[in-house]
């Protein structure tokens, strides 16, 4: 029971950072998004990569 709660603890914190991530790409002027490399039209793709990899 405690290996369940554990991974949904860790799935919500992956969600959670997910969801920051993506805000914070979606955020990013497009000066700095552009100097970075980062598409903005694939700021999903991006956020999800760096979370989960």
């Amino acid at each position: 029971m405690a290996q369940l709660f554990t991974t949904l603890r860790a799935a919500m914190n992956r969600r959670v950072n997910y969801h920051r991530t993506l805000s914070a790409l979606r955020d990013m002027p497009q000066r700095t998004a552009t100097d970075l490399g980062i598409n903005p039209d694939e700021a999903r793709r991006t956020a999800a990569q760096a979370i989960y990899g």
